[in-house]
């Protein structure tokens, strides 16, 4: 690429872009299509379920680009998402499992924050581990995802479920405009 024009390498870079996107959409077809083979008809083949989605979650995490291009195909294909393939194939602890696996990490991030503020008491560790151990870029999906989900702003439910120095500490962090770099 170095001997190339800008203009030519812009070109080539765009091509293995598509490439790459093109293969991508491919494997996550044949994954859907696996995991309606062990989904369809009586009973429900567990294994190949479980090691599908274990497998592509662990390249990238629950949620990761991959899993969401399974769940786009799996709804194109079937007009069903994954996770309502899971709520109606399995129950307990393993549909949670499941679930969790094919749930963006904004999603569960937002099911999190509103766990620790929903009823009566706030779990401050919980808000604590959320705001601390999230990166800017994680922050912000979150609270998309949680205004999208819950039609209320995060922001605006931390400053009514918390008080002092916390409040002040959480919402200076939720603004997300911390240095990440390392020092």
């Amino acid at each position: 690429l170095s001997d190339m024009s800008p203009r030519v390498q812009f070109i080539e870079r765009c091509r293995v872009k598509a490439a790459l996107e093109a293969g991508l959409q491919e494997i996550a077809t044949h994954d859907a299509r696996k995991l309606r083979e062990a989904t369809k008809g009586l009973g429900t083949d567990d294994t190949t379920l479980k090691t599908m989605l274990v497998a592509r979650a662990s390249e990238d995490g629950p949620g990761s680009k991959h899993m969401q291009a399974v769940d786009a195909a799996y709804q194109r294909m079937y007009d069903i998402s994954l996770a309502e393939l899971i709520a109606n194939e399995t129950s307990g602890d393993y549909k949670r499992f499941l679930t969790a696996l094919v749930t963006s990490k904004a999603k569960l991030d937002a099911m999190a924050f509103e766990k620790a503020m929903h009823g009566i008491g706030t779990d401050d560790d919980l808000l604590i581990e959320l705001v601390c151990t999230r990166t800017n870029a994680e922050l912000i999906a979150a609270r998309k995802a949680y205004y999208k989900m819950y039609d209320k702003d995060l922001m605006t439910t931390v400053t009514n479920d918390t008080s002092g120095d916390l409040q002040k500490l959480l919402l200076m962090v939720l603004q997300a405009t911390q240095d990440e770099r390392v020092r």
